[in-house]
């Protein structure tokens, strides 16, 4: 099957012939290349592509400077329809063409080569696929043949063009990463290489990018892993990444690679595909046996902490070092079964005063380890043990528990449900601890709102089984998403009520009422340096009467993180590095700028200023060590430096320095707050 483009502003190229699958929109790209060089400055290097899939062509954007249009409309990352008498649009009007689909059907064979100009590109038959479901997982053997048989129902592209055109077309269906989910993901199929096999992508939370490679008729598959790491390579012939950079999936018949290039998903622009999270559980890249992967990391983190008092007193400075050992081991003995286990030796060290009065602590810690299971019913998986939770923004929770967790994924549809509790056993192997008596129980859902907008709803309840323990309940709304690939956008809301926990002065145990909101965006500029800029600001219902029966200061989960990013390749505290409260009884306004020198390198400047929704003697889970007086809303301000670098192969730098500013909430004498650190982490 073909189609036409035919022009309609009649170029010096004319008419489009596509008779091939993919076919890449560049301005490098015949029949494109031969058109007048003012009219190529509206098209990007890989703008588009074209493919078909059983019988019926897409088109999809490849981020470009100037987008695509299908009848006036600008169209995203996801494929879209062409119809008979559509007008689609790549750029500039330049390049305008009306889509006619009545052409005459061409026979292709499996292997034949199809020309477009100088182009020679190797065809597939267009065959319906065959959609299978296995509803039960009973061993190994049958897990093997679910998903080789799975396999014929993902979608299917040409293995491309030579290495000429490094922007093949790659379906990319919808759906969550496999952190998000709980489980393994296939993210895309190509068509048989030249040895006969087909290769399956896969993205495995822990093991990282891997293939799966079987006969195209079905046999026995092999599992090739490739770098799992959290940094991408250098691109070009060979080059891996997870973050969906470019991803080595096979060769075609004529022996070149067909790489991905897939657009960043996180954060406004296409150079934000690199977020580095530093709490990530090592990646487990090497293998020792067929099932049994290993990996680690070397890190070492020094941090200043100056007049956290504000008394200006220099004996109350605290100076830490923490180097650790991070070590971690999966086992996968099928696609459908995956172990997991981390280990942080990790040796603290604190600098307490002037006279080198130094305080030690090793500890042992188990961070993390689970088993899941995939697919133990139709799109439904389970995962047992000490697992990391987590939301996008870690607004509502980023923290390691010991529980159950259901996961549902149907398409763009994501169900979540849990129940867990914090170190039911140690996780420090070396030391003792006091373990605590709160379960939590988690239900949530994602889903998308439309193409560039993710919704996700939490019912989040800490149940606290202690004898002076409450009993919050959470419903929450987190949405993100971007506006013209250029602004990212977010809203995290929740309402809390419940039983707040036992106040001993007059022993009574209020109600809880309250509510708390972050809203932002961040806008980057695509010029040099890729400036961006954020505004964004956060608040945390007070109390006004605090005598009555209801308690309406808004509180976290006692779980949260507040850390993400804006436009840098780290992420930091977004309430700020040294105060960095709980949005309780709190309004921020907060927001900076940021830099990109390089592609793996950002610097962001961030300015914070905290008031109290109803003045308090109170700030709930500060640094800050001096107590307002209860008199004056006005806490102060916070600026912060951080810096990240990514330019080394397996090595992670992040540099920030804050100083905070008392307000008028301090007593006048009140001096500033000091706050530096390094972290320095090294994958293997």
């Amino acid at each position: 099957m073909k189609i036409l483009l035919k022009s309609r502003t009649q170029p010096c190229h004319g008419d489009v012939n596509i008779n091939c699958s993919p076919f890449p929109i560049g301005r490098f790209e015949k029949p494109f290349s031969t058109g007048n060089v003012e009219h190529l400055n509206h098209l990007s290097r890989h703008h588009a592509t074209i493919f078909e899939k059983a019988g019926v062509f897409y088109v999809i954007d490849r981020n470009s400077t100037n987008g695509t249009f299908i009848n006036a409309e600008r169209i995203g990352k996801e494929p879209s329809k062409l119809l008979e008498d559509d007008i689609i649009t790549f750029g500039h009007t330049s390049f305008s063409y009306t889509v006619s689909t009545k052409t005459k059907t061409i026979q292709e064979l499996p292997g034949s080569l199809i020309t477009v100009g100088s182009i020679s590109v190797p065809s597939i038959i267009n065959t319906k696929l065959v959609i299978a479901t296995v509803v039960l997982f009973s061993c190994a053997l049958q897990a093997k043949n679910f998903y080789l048989h799975r396999a014929t129902s993902a979608p299917v592209v040409s293995s491309g063009p030579p290495i000429g055109n490094p922007n093949p077309a790659v379906i990319n269906p919808p759906g969550p990463t496999a952190a998000e989910s709980g489980g393994s993901r296939v993210e895309r199929m190509v068509a048989p290489d030249h040895n006969g096999y087909s290769v399956r992508h896969r993205r495995e939370p822990e093991i990282g990018v891997s293939e799966e490679r079987f006969p195209a008729k079905g046999g026995k598959h092999t599992i090739i892993p490739h770098n799992p790491e959290n940094q991408d390579t250098q691109h070009g012939r060979g080059a891996v990444t997870t973050n969906g950079d470019s991803v080595k999936l096979a060769q075609n018949a004529g022996g070149n690679e067909v790489v991905s290039h897939a657009p960043a998903v996180n954060g406004p622009g296409s150079k934000n595909g690199n977020k580095y999270d530093i709490d990530a559980p090592p990646k487990t890249r090497n293998q020792l046996t067929r099932s049994l992967y290993y990996g680690g990391a070397v890190e070492v983190k020094t941090e200043y902490e100056g007049n956290y008092n504000l008394d200006n007193d220099d004996d109350a400075d605290i100076w830490k070092i923490e180097p650790q050992l991070k070590l971690a081991f999966t086992y996968k003995p099928t696609q459908k079964i995956h172990g997991y286990i981390d280990f942080n030796l990790k040796r603290k060290s604190t600098l307490i005063d002037r006279q080198n009065n130094e305080n030690t602590k090793t500890s042992l810690t188990i961070k993390r380890a689970y088993v899941r299971f995939d697919e133990i019913l139709d799109d439904l998986s389970l995962k047992l043990g000490r697992q990391r939770f987590k939301d996008k923004r870690e607004w509502f929770y980023d923290e390691e528990l010991d529980g159950a967790r259901l996961f549902y994924r149907n398409r763009g549809l994501r169900l979540e449900a849990s129940v867990s509790r914090e170190n039911v056993f140690d996780n420090d192997l070396l030391n003792s601890s006091n373990n605590d008596e709160i379960n939590n129980y988690f239900l949530s859902g994602r889903f998308k709102l439309h193409d560039k907008t993710r919704m996700s709803v939490y019912y989040l309840v800490r149940d606290d089984r202690s004898r002076n323990g409450g009993r919050p309940v959470f419903l929450g709304t987190q949405i993100t998403g971007k506006y013209a690939d250029k602004t990212a956008y977010w809203l995290t809301a929740a309402y809390v009520f419940g039983k707040d926990e036992l106040d001993r002065k007059d022993d009574r145990r209020e109600d809880i009422s309250a509510y708390g909101f972050d809203l932002g965006g961040t806008h980057v500029i695509d010029t040099v340096l890729s400036p961006s800029v954020t505004l964004a600001y956060a608040r945390g219902s007070g109390d006004s009467n605090p005598d009555n029966n209801t308690d309406r200061n808004f509180r976290q989960t006692d779980l949260q993180d507040n850390n993400s990013r804006f436009n840098g390749v780290t992420s930091f505290k977004y309430y700020g590095e040294l105060m960095d409260p709980e949005l309780s009884n709190l309004s921020i306004w907060y927001g900076g700028i940021g830099i990109r020198p390089t592609r793996k390198t950002s610097i962001d400047l961030v300015y914070h200023q905290y008031r109290q929704v109803e003045a308090s003697e109170d700030i709930r889970d500060s640094n800050i060590d001096l107590d307002p007086s209860g008199l004056n809303r006005d806490l102060g301000r916070e600026l912060d430096l951080v810096i990240g670098y990514r330019e080394i192969k397996n090595l992670f730098i992040e540099l920030d320095a804050a100083y905070f500013w008392p307000g008028d909430a301090f007593p006048n004498d009140a001096d500033g707050a000091f706050h530096a650190s390094m972290q320095v982490r090294y994958s293997f």
